[in-house]
């Protein structure tokens, strides 16, 4: 590598989510099925308060996701600031805002690395959705968060890879035995990819599989980019690359079991503040509860376990002086 492990994590995202731009919504339908009840319900606790304005940061926005979700509690004085190492995404970003019809202010910011180009206490709440997984050094953009935060304003997380799911033996064999039977293609690329197989498999098997051989396209044009910008001296392996765009999770490019945030990490991260909600969920981790009983039995687990499961998310408030 030519580039630090650091710069590379972020040019590599920067490179990777410009390309995914147009598939990135249907590739993560958990978003739409988890993520749009939680972000909602916590969006009007939130914003739903007198106020005479609110200027709020969303950071790695991609195509607008948290700022879709926050507009019913958004008005002409508010100022909303979507952010993300993409430029491409930004744009769809905005289109999607201009859509939904935006009520307030907009800014869109590129980001270049884990500075923002805004005030001191500018903001009174910072959102990110599934962001925290792709950066080299999570603690160099809470300082940042912290800097930008103002006195009693509140930081919400969401959509994070939960590190006691990892722990928890009754889960993991749980996941395992159940996979088989309710996802047997999964199964099967849990399997290829635990045994290191994956990438001497992925390219005849992306013959057959469209999905994957969509995925190989991708990852080749990564590839292209990368060298032709001079910042590897030779291809990635997908395990690789994988591991690389998702710094800190478990299960990118193999299992990881240092990797993923435990709640007394948001402690160290944002020491002071207060701990308002933190709830975990997709207790089946990637298992999609397509049938009832599936179901059934994922809320059953969230109620015995209910800091066990493979995703979290929390809200923290700055300390007001």
């Amino acid at each position: 590598m030519t580039l630090s492990r650091d710069a590379l994590i972020l040019k590599l995202n920067e490179i990777y989510h410009d390309l995914e731009h147009a598939s990135y919504d249907g590739k993560h339908p958990d978003i739409v099925e988890v993520e749009i009840p939680r972000w909602r319900k916590v969006g009007k606790e939130t914003l739903g308060r007198d106020r005479p304005k609110w200027n709020i940061l969303d950071i790695g926005s991609g195509t607008g996701f948290v700022p879709l979700q926050l507009l019913d509690w958004l008005g002409p004085n508010d100022c909303l600031t979507c952010s993300d190492v993409s430029a491409i995404m930004l744009d769809n970003c905005r289109t999607h805002l201009k859509s939904a019809e935006l009520r307030s202010t907009l800014q869109l910011l590129k980001l270049d690395g884990t500075t923002f180009d805004l005030p001191d206490q500018s903001q009174d709440v910072i959102t990110l959705n599934a962001v925290m997984h792709h950066l080299a050094k999570p603690d160099d953009t809470c300082r940042e968060i912290n800097r930008l935060l103002k006195p009693g304003g509140r930081v919400l997380i969401g959509h994070e890879p939960n590190r006691s799911h990892l722990f928890n033996r009754f889960l993991t064999w749980n996941y395992w035995l159940l996979l088989p039977i309710a996802d047997p293609k999964l199964f099967a690329y849990e399997v290829i990819l635990r045994l290191g197989l994956f990438e001497f498999l992925r390219h005849p098997l992306g013959r057959i599989v469209p999905e994957l051989n969509n995925h190989n396209t991708l990852l080749a044009a990564v590839n292209t980019r990368l060298l032709k910008d001079g910042d590897i001296e030779k291809p990635l392996g997908a395990a690789k690359l994988s591991s690389l765009l998702d710094a800190q999770s478990p299960t990118a490019g193999g299992a990881h079991l240092d990797r993923g945030f435990a709640r007394a990490d948001f402690a160290n991260f944002f020491p002071g503040y207060a701990m308002e909600v933190f709830e975990t969920y997709k207790h089946l981790n990637k298992i999609h509860p397509r049938y009832n009983w599936l179901r059934r039995y994922e809320a059953y687990l969230a109620r015995r376990l209910p800091a066990e499961g493979s995703s979290l998310f929390c809200v923290l408030r700055k300390p007001a002086p």
